[in-house]
């Protein structure tokens, strides 16, 4: 009985559900900077979750104004994955480039938020 236990404590973290932590930022643009407050972390994965991602290609005006890393914790045990994104801020909207194909747009309040968590 307790062998069967020990077993299935042991396999759990194999075996359950995945939870996937943004434990930082780094960004840099006309400044650099790093965030590692919890709420603004949460703030910010909100935004990025929000994102309408369209399959179009991208065509940017001008270069990117910021460029930032997210880290995500998947594992104890296991490196950091990063996502890299570049963003676009303009008067009424902001352009996102990742990972996926085409781009992400953010509405003016969105962006204005983003804006002011990275500067």
């Amino acid at each position: 009985m307790y062998k069967a236990l020990l077993i299935c404590l042991l396999l759990l973290p194999l075996f359950g559900c995945k939870q996937t932590d943004l434990v930082r930022i780094e960004y840099e643009g006309n400044t650099a900077g790093r965030i590692t407050e919890s709420h603004q972390l949460n703030e910010v994965a909100d935004i990025f979750e929000s994102i309408e991602w369209t399959t179009s290609d991208f065509q940017a005006t001008k270069p990117y104004d910021i460029q930032a890393t997210l880290f995500y914790r998947e594992n104890p045990n296991m490196p950091e994955r990063l996502k890299a994104y570049q963003i676009w801020f303009y008067e009424k909207e902001a352009q996102v480039v990742g990972e996926k194909p085409g781009y992400g747009v953010l509405d003016e309040k969105q962006a204005e938020w983003l804006r002011q968590l990275l500067k």
